[in-house]
C-alpha cells in the first residue's frame, strides 16, 4: 500500500465523533450527579475534565449555576477550582451562581466566587434581587462586606418585596454591614418594604444605636 495515499480523514472523524459522544455522556452524568447530590461521582468527573465545560441548558444555566442552585456546595467549589466554570454568566432570568450561593447560604462558595473577580455582583436576578440582598437577608456578614468592597452599581437595589440590603442588614442586626452600606451613600434609608419596615424601624427594633444616630 502506498502510505502517501492512505486517507486518515475517516478514522479522524470517527475518533472525534466518539470523543464528542463521550463528552456528552460525561456531561449528562455530571448533571445527573448534581441533581442527586452525588458529590463523589460529580467531583470525579470534574477532576478528569472529560465533560463539556461550556454546557448550558435551555434556561441558560451553566453547570456552576446548577450546582449553586441545587445547593451542592462541594461540587460548586470543585468547579470554581477548575478556572473554567464561567462565574460571570447569568441564566435567562438574570440569576448568577453568586446569587444562588447567597440565596442558599453557601458562604464558602460565595467567597470563592468573589475571589475570582468574575462573579458579577451587580447582576440583578429574577426577583429584582442581588447577591448582596440575599447575603444580608441570610445574615452572611463576611460575604456582604466583601461584596460591598467591590460593588459599584446596585448597592441600593430594591427587590420585589421592597427590601434593600440596608433594611435586611438592620433586620438581622448586621451592624458592621449596615454601617458600611450607609457610608457608601448609595442606600436609601427611607425605603419602605411591603411589611412597612424601614432600615430605621428595624434599627430601633434591634436597638442598633449607631445606626439610629446615623439615620436621624
Amino acid at each position: 500500500m502506498d502510505n502517501n495515499n492512505f486517507n486518515v480523514e475517516p478514522e479522524y472523524k470517527k475518533y472525534k465523533m466518539e470523543e464528542k459522544n463521550m463528552l456528552k455522556i460525561n456531561t449528562n452524568n455530571l448533571l445527573y450527579s448534581i441533581m442527586r447530590d452525588d458529590i463523589k461521582t460529580a467531583n470525579k468527573i470534574i477532576e478528569e475534565g472529560q465533560y463539556d465545560i461550556e454546557y448550558v441548558d435551555i434556561y441558560e444555566n451553566t453547570i456552576l449555576i446548577l450546582a449553586c442552585k441545587n445547593n451542592v456546595e462541594e461540587v460548586a467549589l470543585k468547579l470554581i477550582e477548575t478556572g473554567n466554570s464561567f462565574p460571570n454568566k447569568n441564566n435567562m432570568n438574570g440569576d448568577t451562581a453568586l446569587i444562588y450561593a447567597c440565596k442558599n447560604k453557601m458562604s464558602r462558595v460565595a467567597l470563592k466566587l468573589i475571589e475570582t473577580g468574575k462573579s458579577n455582583p451587580s447582576q440583578v436576578g429574577e426577583c429584582a434581587d442581588t447577591a448582596l440582598i440575599w447575603a444580608c437577608g441570610n445574615g452572611m456578614s463576611e460575604v456582604a462586606l466583601k461584596i460591598i468592597e467591590i460593588e459599584k452599581r446596585n448597592i441600593g437595589q430594591v427587590d420585589l418585596s421592597g427590601d434593600t440590603a440596608l433594611i435586611l442588614a438592620c433586620e438581622n442586626r448586621m451592624l458592621e454591614v449596615a454601617l458600611k452600606l450607609i457610608d457608601t451613600g448609595k442606600s436609601n434609608p427611607e425605603q419602605v418594604n411591603k411589611n412597612k419596615d424601614t432600615a430605621l424601624k428595624n434599627a430601633y427594633k434591634n436597638e442598633m444605636m449607631e445606626i439610629i444616630l446615623k439615620l436621624t
